[in-house]
């Protein structure tokens, strides 16, 4: 490719950390997005989250991967705008502009009282978090498949995915997550009114789960709507499980831009949630591996015991049922495959006499196919499973992309081809980009 024709990853990324001509994370992703006024101080530790600014750690992912969950958050996948999606020199001076703007999003939601500061008014920062990915498809537009990681790859549909094309892929990704919706609601908004013609939303999904103030202990694993702890085998972030499962690593060679990196799955899975809560405690229990009251596995007694898939019970069966969740997505039936859940539930209501909800599910990984493929394909070949209760789940995949990356300030002075605040360092965040399927949930 002729150099003066490709964009340096400083113009192109450099609000992301990053100095490659690819990749995905702002160095200000997830800093102080619209307070209004200096918090006062909140007596209750549980309420801390309402006031707590979240902002990226020198040396660490960006906010939205290894940080604790919001109580509410939404996935944006935004397309180049038709008329300049297939010119390469259009396509990277609109991914240009569009990440430089994206890396403003914190000021664009500060306080204020017009535009789209305005919506989140008289609302504690609320632990608001912003994460920015791309998809293969970007790199492709802008001319850049050879600064494609070997890890970002196609996922095909799995025998049990009913994909809606419209609800697959994307040429960015925004994650964007608060402890108050009002709060989230602003930076949306924000984000939307910041594409200006050069890009258009594809599909968006919002969720929710439980807020640290109604918790009954801070801290605690959420439940999904089916009643059952999510993420309870999540390594504990920061620590070296943590980030052998999720950071990537490429030392050298076209895609080290993503060395330090992580990728991406999301998938939205309907429920028949009426006939999962037909089903007596106990088969529900089997089923997952693991006991709704407290999230233990059957063959232990607390949520975090270590799942022992050999134990049988007196008549000589296993404990842990053949085909139940933990037993088909445990590291041992998966040849090590590890991700880190971090999801939200869904509920968009009825159509008609059915009701669509479920699990907006996000798998963060170092590799897709030392990751969710394996974990995915486990479960794929099995049949009585909560995801299989119903036959209209509708999974949409969003592909795989770059996801967030790690990034270390390797030089403290704004880069000139980016706003004030910005900065360059070699350690970045690869995002997710946006994948063509969505499908069944994965470990738990």
């Amino acid at each position: 490719m002729d150099p003066s024709a490709s964009i340096e990853r400083r113009r192109l990324l450099s609000w992301l950390g990053l100095t490659a001509a690819t990749g995905a994370t702002s160095a200000v992703v997830g800093s102080r997005l619209g307070r209004a006024e200096p918090p006062e101080a909140v007596p209750e530790p549980r309420l801390a989250a309402a006031d707590r600014e979240v902002s990226a750690r020198p040396g660490g992912p960006q906010p939205g991967i290894g940080t604790r969950i919001p109580a509410f958050g939404t996935v944006l996948a935004i397309d180049l705008a038709p008329a300049i999606r297939h010119r390469a020199a259009d396509a990277r001076a609109a991914a240009h502009s569009l990440l430089r703007d994206f890396s403003r999003l914190a000021e664009a939601t500060r306080v204020g009282d017009q535009g789209a500061a305005a919506v989140g008014l008289d609302v504690r920062p609320a632990s608001l978090e912003v994460t920015v990915g791309i998809g293969s498809s970007l790199l492709s537009q802008c001319g850049l498949d050879r600064r494609r990681p070997a890890g970002l790859i196609e996922l095909q549909p799995f025998v049990t995915d009913r994909l809606d094309p419209q609800l697959c892929g994307g040429d960015l990704l925004l994650q964007i997550g608060a402890e108050d919706p009002m709060r989230m609601a602003a930076a949306v908004q924000a984000a939307s009114a910041g594409l200006q013609g050069r890009g258009v939303v594809r599909w968006s999904r919002s969720g929710f789960r439980e807020t640290t103030a109604a918790a009954a202990a801070p801290g605690q694993t959420g439940r999904n709507l089916m009643g059952h702890r999510d993420g309870t085998s999540n390594p504990a972030p920061g620590s070296p499980l943590w980030e052998a499962t999720v950071l990537a690593r490429e030392p050298s060679g076209p895609a080290d831009w993503m060395d330090g990196g992580s990728y991406l799955v999301v998938r939205q899975i309907r429920i028949d949630l009426d006939a999962w809560f037909l089903r007596p405690f106990d088969q529900r229990d089997t089923a997952l591996g693991r006991r709704t009251s407290n999230g233990a596995p059957l063959t232990g007694h607390d949520e975090h015991d270590p799942v022992a898939l050999d134990p049988t019970d007196a008549a000589g069966a296993p404990v842990i049922a053949p085909r139940a969740h933990v037993r088909l997505a445990s590291t041992r039936n998966t040849g090590g495959a590890r991700i880190f859940r971090r999801s939200w539930n869904y509920d968009a209501g009825w159509t008609g006499t059915a009701r669509d909800a479920g699990l907006l599910f996000l798998a963060w990984q170092a590799d897709i196919r030392r990751g969710f493929l394996p974990i995915q394909q486990s479960l794929a070949g099995a049949v009585d499973r909560p995801e299989q209760q119903d036959r209209r789940t509708r999974p949409r995949r969003w592909r795989p992309a770059a996801v967030v990356r790690r990034w270390r300030c390797a030089h403290p002075r704004p880069d000139p081809h980016s706003h004030a605040g910005a900065v360059r360092s070699r350690r970045h965040a690869g995002v997710p980009g946006p994948d063509r399927s969505h499908d069944a949930r994965t470990g738990t």
